[in-house]
This record gives C-alpha cells, structure tokens and sequence, in this order.
C-alpha cells in the first residue's frame, strides 16, 4: 500500500498552462480499469479507445477564466481520475475546456460535469 501511495504522490500531474495552451499528460493504465472524470468546471469531453496501455489527456483551457482553473490527472488504486475545479470561489466563471481522452480498449467510465 505504501508503494502505490508514494506512486500516486509521484505521478498527480496538476495543469496550469496559460488560456490556449494545450497540455497532454499520460498516467500508465490497464485494460478493464476505471477512468473517473469530475469536472466542476464543465467542458467537452472525447474519449476514445485504443491498444494502449496508459491514459492520454489533452486538454486545452479556453474563456475568460481559464486561468482560474485547475486539472489534475492522477492514478487511482482503481485506474485514472481527471478533475477540473475553479481556483476562486466567485459565483459566475466563464472558461471553454476541452478534453481528449484517449484509453485501453475494454476500460470503464464514470463521468461526472457541471456541463
């Protein structure tokens, strides 16, 4: 247990480029694990299936507050976890993510977005 958290420790992968810029990130994955999207933020979300063995996210941040806004992709003792939040807590945010996922054939979702 202590090998896995010092991975998952080692491998968040926390976004914070500029608005427009475009990051990709790759956390090593297994076929018939989950991949746990929860975007408080909303956004597009592709995900698409292909033989590999890692999750790939591209994201790109768009909008007015796409500053204001934070994506973390982290493994999970069961599979991947992508998650988007606002930084402030103001009560309207503008901003336009877009993710690409792209994942091991036979893996399972569960996704979550404000929009």
């Amino acid at each position: 247990m202590r090998r896995f958290l010092a991975g998952s420790l080692l491998a968040l992968l926390v976004v914070t480029a500029a608005a427009g810029d475009t990051v990709t990130r790759d956390v090593p994955a297994a076929p018939g694990q989950l991949l746990e999207i929860r975007l408080e933020t909303g956004g597009g979300i592709t995900v698409t299936g292909r033989d590999q063995r890692q999750v790939s996210v591209r994201v790109t941040r768009n909008g007015r507050d796409a500053e204001d806004t934070r994506v973390e992709v982290r493994p999970t003792s069961r599979g991947v976890e992508i998650t988007s939040r606002y930084e402030t807590r103001r009560k309207d945010h503008s901003s336009n993510l877009d993710f690409q996922v792209f994942v091991p054939s036979r893996f399972n979702l569960d996704i979550d977005s404000a929009g």
